[in-house]
């Protein structure tokens, strides 16, 4: 008997007897069991948000859950795509079947008025459109574009004879509470009259009607319904080669959330934090329970406190103290996610997360000692063994992952609806607020209007636009306060700034502060100036100075390693000297004797300063005479910034600081930058009734470089591993200029998207990173 599949029958297995949760019953029977659990952490907090009733919206869900493939059942034009061949182009999607029967099967239309019977007409109405939304949307693929009549399959005969169906039905009954009857076959045309007939043109009425007349709190709640039933259905798809394998599974996913707390892990996070400095400077330690206490009477703060001031720790004990179950740390890049989870992992064990594009592969490194040593020794092997992602991603109270992780839900990023009901009883950092570009930052005061968590927001100084506009969105909806750091330490005159009017990094004074014993940084604001000026200081160094360079165009295990040099050596103190680039500025646990920079966006230039005496605390550390400690002259361009204006505005702002400065002086200046104009906003993505798919970015668009592997790289992985392994894959990947991709062929191959490129066409070094030839 041909069974009605919903997943590819992986190899090694029949049609006849696939894994359990390849079938449309089990497949169905998963989806709905994980709904369930993610209803207990999702519907309550709705309730408390929405006017509607908290059953309403489990019972969206469920239906939305039970239904979202049934057009499935078309053996015709699926079962043939299920076993992984496309003997003809599929005409028309699964997701449009299954809301056409829902629409045009009597019987189960009647059932679903039936079970919204007891419900106004208006909450009827909501339920109902949130449920299409949900089934037409559940994999961002449908488009009216892409439905189209079909001359191989003049019709599709929708049979609910077949002993799986029946096996459907029978969870029906188990789940609504309702018995329904023998359903009836119907019979589906897919003549091009019928097609636009009887479902374009109805649905494309149907989805510009629901559009108008939807509220934003309506949108909201639909979006929410989709939300659980994405997560639903990606957690439900794990394989299970039987039911008992499956409830085994469901067993861990239900422990963990019902376990879920992250308070207590907070709380112990920070008393091994204690024992390992008792003697915390009392400023710091007063700062940081002023951020803890907040959390009981705001649900935004804003933290604007300099390098160095224990801000991370600030907001363990805010999390701690806003009752949320979850807490995410949303960091501006991949890099600087990896080194706050390797900074801590220790101290959370298996209670934290690391979550972002390249995780897998820094994982991988850190347990293998390329990034930190600081390992947990005992591991949850019940939770490793479960290797499927998408049950990982909410067995952890803590997640260290990027803000396009949290941000990427409003743009459909898949990834991100996996965590949507960790998001609704979570608490959320978005640290290096200034980092931001400004898309991402209108996805976070996006966020702040439609979702009620608990939001930290953290950055040595934020830009003065961006505070208006964060303090205009809160403004009679969200509870703000701003908590500035430790007075004395942001008042201490640590900062010597001088301007050099020639255009070229003073090499000689860089290595006189060298060999005067001082530990030196110095940022160029491109790779190639970083480079160069490597060199030329390499010829000029005495015998045995330390010279490091460190830049974002390495391969990625070698940058790796990189930072943890450049780290470890600048610990060590005095005589070094480390040439960089803006991949400095974040999440960079340095701290130098001497900067020299070019002139960049004056945020950006407080982040370089934050490397500098990073860990004063006193007066009495000061020099007694501080000739100058921070060196800025202009560069020769302005990329990759924007345009020359910033940079002049910059220099201005240098130009007008006292000498020495406090980083409440760098604040103070900063509230004179110019205020952006008022910019477009757009409604999110998941907010949208017409758009199901994830097309737009969470980031500004960025073409600056291309990721190429070198083709002896690839020729040694798959001699090694005999195929592709992405792990190894993404150690060897090595970002380079865009501009150089004009030298490439064409017909160069690819693995995924990196360019596979001779080895003659790049020069590249351990300790040098690489560049075009």
């Amino acid at each position: 008997m041909t069974r009605l599949l919903a997943k590819t029958v992986p190899q090694g297995y029949s049609e006849e007897n696939p894994p359990y949760s390849c079938l449309l019953p089990g497949h169905l029977e998963q989806v709905a069991d994980v709904a369930e659990v993610l209803l207990d952490l999702t519907s309550p907090v709705m309730t408390s948000h929405f006017p509607w009733p908290e059953p309403l919206f489990r019972l969206s869900v469920r239906l939305a859950a039970l239904t979202h493939d049934l057009g499935k059942i078309s053996k015709e034009l699926f079962q043939p795509l299920v076993h992984g061949t496309k003997a003809w182009r599929q005409c028309i999607r699964h997701e449009i079947i299954s809301d056409w029967l829902l629409q045009n099967h009597p019987q189960l239309h009647k059932m679903m008025d039936d079970l919204l019977a007891g419900y106004s007409e208006k909450e009827r109405l909501l339920s109902l459109r949130s449920i299409r939304l949900a089934v037409l949307g559940h994999h961002f693929k449908f488009d009216l574009g892409t439905i189209e009549s079909s001359e191989r399959i003049p019709f599709l005969d929708l049979s609910f004879e077949h002993p799986d169906m029946l096996a459907v039905l029978d969870l029906f009954e188990r789940r609504l509470g309702i018995r329904l009857p023998q359903l009836a076959s119907i019979r589906l045309s897919l003549d091009e009259d019928d097609v636009e007939e009887n479902i374009r043109e109805p649905l494309k009425e149907w989805l510009d009607r629901a559009d108008r007349e939807m509220s934003l709190d309506e949108k909201r709640w639909m979006a929410s319904v989709r939300s659980v039933l994405i997560a639903a259905d990606m957690i439900g798809s794990i394989r299970a080669d039987t039911p008992e394998e499956w409830r085994s599974k469901l067993r861990v996913l239900k422990e963990a959330v019902v376990q879920a707390d992250v308070s207590p892990v907070l709380d112990q996070v920070l008393e091994a934090a204690k024992k390992r400095n008792p003697h915390h400077h009392p400023e710091i330690t007063s700062f940081q329970e002023h951020v803890r206490q907040a959390a009981l009477n705001h649900d935004i703060v804003l933290i604007e406190s300099g390098c160095g001031t224990g801000k991370t720790q600030a907001s363990f004990g805010w999390g701690s103290m806003t009752g949320a179950r979850y807490m995410l740390i949303g960091y501006p890049t991949t890099a600087t996610v990896t080194q706050g989870y390797a900074d801590h992992m220790e101290l959370f064990g298996n209670n934290a997360q690391l979550l972002h594009s390249r995780s897998d592969v820094d994982l991988d490194l850190l347990l293998k000692g390329g990034w930190t040593d600081n390992i947990p020794e005992d591991r949850d092997h019940s939770i490793e063994e479960l290797r499927e992602e998408s049950l990982q991603r909410l067995v952890h109270p803590m997640t260290f992952c990027t803000v396009d992780t949290i941000i990427g839900l409003l743009h459909n990023y898949r990834s991100s609806y996996l965590l949507f009901p960790i998001f609704l009883n979570g608490c959320i950092v978005f640290d290096e607020a200034h980092a931001y570009d400004e898309k991402l930052w209108q996805g976070v005061l996006d966020w702040l209007k439609l979702f009620p968590m608990p939001v930290l927001i953290m950055t040595a100084s934020l830009q003065p636009h961006r505070k208006k506009e964060l303090i205009d969105v809160c403004s009679g909806v969200r509870s703000l306060t701003v908590e500035q750091g430790p007075p004395t330490i942001q008042s201490l005159p640590k900062y010597n700034v001088h301007l050099i009017e020639k255009g070229q990094p003073p090499l000689e004074k860089i290595v006189k502060e060298l060999v005067g014993g001082h530990s030196v940084l110095v940022v160029l604001n491109t790779v190639e100036r970083a480079r160069e000026t490597y060199d030329k200081l390499a010829v000029l160094m005495p015998d045995g100075a330390d010279l490091l360079l460190y830049h974002s165009h390495f391969k990625y295990e070698d940058r790796v390693r990189r930072q943890e040099n450049v780290v470890e050596r600048t610990r060590k103190g005095g005589g070094v000297c480390i040439v960089c680039t803006p991949i400095c500025e974040m999440s960079f646990d340095i701290s130098v004797t001497r900067l020299f920079s070019e002139i960049a966006p004056f945020p950006s230039l407080i982040q370089r300063l934050g490397r500098l005496l990073r860990y004063l605390r006193d007066t009495d550390q000061l020099e007694s005479k501080m000739d100058g400690n921070a060196y800025f002259w202009m560069p020769v361009t302005y990329g990759p910034y924007r345009n020359w204006d910033e940079l002049l505005e910059s220099e201005q702002l240098l130009r007008g600081l006292p000498r020495p400065c406090s980083q409440l002086a760098l604040n103070e200046r900063l509230c004179l930058m110019r205020t952006d104009g008022t910019r477009r906003r757009e409604e999110p993505d998941w907010l949208r009734i017409e758009r199901f798919k994830a097309e737009s970015s969470a980031r500004e668009a960025q073409q600056t470089t291309v990721e190429v592997i070198l083709a002896s790289d690839a020729a040694q992985i798959m001699k090694e591993y005999g195929t592709s392994n992405r792990l190894e894959w993404m150690k060897k990947v090595l970002p380079l200029s865009r501009s150089g991709l004009s030298r490439l062929n064409e017909t160069v191959k690819k693995w995924r998207h990196v360019r596979i490129v001779d080895d003659q066409r790049v020069n590249y070094e351990a300790m040098k990173g690489g560049e075009w030839a």
